[in-house]
């Protein structure tokens, strides 16, 4: 429950920031599920073993928004950062 908890308040942190820009809800919902995907890619390449990552919020949104060059962006971060 915490780990469903510390991505939903960061997902209505940006809803309320697009929704004050008065952009569409289209594009908010668009980019909520690219998070969520981004999530499940990083949950899936760990569950493998490919790369060791600690799921967070940012790094969720690089392959959330990038997509699959997101996901070689934060294998590399986490191979030679973390």
């Amino acid at each position: 429950m915490l780990y469903v908890t510390s991505y939903l308040i960061p997902a209505f942190i940006v809803v309320m920031i697009l929704k004050s820009l008065s952009i569409s809800l289209k594009i908010i919902i668009r980019v909520i599920i690219n998070l969520i995907l981004g999530a499940l890619i990083l949950v899936g390449l760990s569950s493998l073993g490919i790369i060791t990552v600690s799921l967070t919020w940012w790094m969720t949104a690089i392959v959330g928004i990038l997509g699959v060059p997101g996901a070689i962006i934060v294998a590399i971060i986490s191979f030679f950062i973390l």
